[in-house]
């Protein structure tokens, strides 16, 4: 490729091909004896014009290389600077793992009385999500992923009943058992105070290898809810399958005893982790302190660009329901956040089989109105774990090409997904 410039009426050929020092060397003795050749004729290595010719070459020469630097950083497949890696992948929506935790699956008991020689189910307990059980040699503390509820049995979440004890051939006793996920990781609180409101807030929380962000409560009891993209204005909350929360559902308790929820939120936020393996936390552009549906549309807020009119036309507007400030979520304003999450993970938190059992901390959810105090208290005395495979997964964070190699496969799927889908639809949406 060559351009042309004019100077003094004469034509002169610049070539915009070279990419190293020597062709830059190369094509500029080569303008020089095309275009000057009675201007300056001595080429050789030690010449001050060689200098100065060479000089010109070693600046195009460092500029080429950068310019190639910063295209191939730009791509995710051929970036190799961390920073660079972290933006792009996390824009695809994968979020790089600073730390893995250990993993195992427990199995949990607890005994319930018996009433005509069978189980007595109203004294069996839902074990809430977040039970702590520590590894006897090591100390790592394990926590339950979910809620263990003995009184429901399902193809997904079976319970094993067998006698635990008897009187003169008559049992008085049934042991139930279940089995539950855990992962390690010590949880913490933080707190984080918020006066005025202020559009994309950003904190960052104290301690490195977060493993997950467990919960987030406001001052008033409010949650605030993690999503992929401040965007994304609903979550799925899981609830009980009862009367109450569904009735068209609760026929179906004894094979699906919590239900999916869609449950649309202004207070949400996302995390984003930085080049030195840091969490940030991030909030919306929202100022409002009313709900959504206490603010009433009006055309009069938005204005126009005509002088003397209200103009509004430069701030974020939710485009499901045209309300200002609510867009891309709430920022938080005069309230105090708490944040509990867990952190740690990494090799050392891999154990033996049997070494779980040690429960630090336990709570129970029991409807005990009419039973027993005793008994309640004999079936929450009973509770034990113990894992009989040992606790493995915990390692270190990704590498720069495990995060690479992981946002490109994420990156491929959620393309697939998204062509499948609209094949779908447009299939649909053929005339039959």
């Amino acid at each position: 490729m060559a351009r042309t410039s004019v100077n003094k009426n004469v034509v002169k050929q610049v070539n915009y091909l070279n990419k190293d020092f020597s062709d830059f060397r190369d094509n500029l003795i080569e303008f020089a004896k095309v275009y000057f050749p009675n201007t300056y004729n001595d080429f050789n290595e030690a010449s001050p014009g060689m200098m100065f010719i060479e000089m010109a070459a070693y600046v195009g020469d460092v500029l080429s290389y950068y310019i190639d630097s910063q295209f191939r950083e730009s791509l995710l497949a051929y970036a190799e600077e961390k920073r660079n890696v972290y933006n792009i992948a996390q824009s695809f929506g994968y979020k790089p793992k600073t730390t893995t935790p250990a993993t195992a699956i427990l199995d949990v008991f607890q005994t319930v009385p018996a009433i005509d020689e069978k189980p007595d189910f109203r004294y069996a307990l839902n074990v809430k999500s977040g039970t702590e059980i520590t590894a006897g040699a090591t100390g790592t503390t394990f926590r339950t992923l979910e809620d263990i509820n003995f009184k429901f049995s399902s193809s997904y979440d079976p319970r094993e009943v067998e006698i635990f004890e008897t009187d003169s051939g008559s049992p008085t006793k049934f042991l139930l058992k279940k089995k539950v996920k855990v992962e390690s990781g010590n949880v913490t609180t933080e707190r984080f105070t918020f006066g005025s409101s202020e559009k994309y807030k950003e904190i960052k929380l104290g301690n490195s290898n977060i493993i997950e962000i467990i919960s987030c409560v406001d001052t008033d009891g409010n949650n605030w809810y993690e999503v992929d993209s401040l965007a994304k204005d609903t979550i799925f909350e899981d609830v009980e399958n009862n009367i109450d929360n569904d009735p068209t559902s609760v026929i179906n308790r004894e094979v699906s005893p919590y239900i999916l929820k869609l449950k649309k939120t202004s207070r949400r936020f996302t995390t984003y982790i930085n080049q030195d393996d840091e969490t940030l936390i991030r909030f919306g552009a929202g100022v409002s302190d009313n709900p959504d549906e206490e603010i009433i549309p009006n055309p009069d807020s938005v204005g126009s660009n005509l002088p003397g009119s209200p103009s509004k036309l430069g701030q974020a507007f939710d485009p499901s329901n045209f309300l200002k400030t609510k867009a891309f979520g709430l920022a938080p304003s005069n309230t105090t956040l708490t944040f509990t999450y867990s952190f740690g993970g990494g090799v050392d938190d891999n154990v033996q089989s049997n070494d779980i059992t040690s429960i630090s901390s336990i709570s129970f959810e029991i409807q005990d109105g009419n039973l027993s105090s005793a008994l309640v208290q004999e079936s929450k005395d009973s509770v034990r774990f113990t894992n009989p495979k040992p606790a493995s997964g915990g390692s270190s964070g990704q590498s720069i090409r495990e995060v690479r190699e992981s946002a490109l496969a994420y990156y491929q799927a959620q393309s697939r997904a998204v062509t499948k889908e609209d094949y779908i639809v447009r299939a649909y949406s053929l005339p039959q």
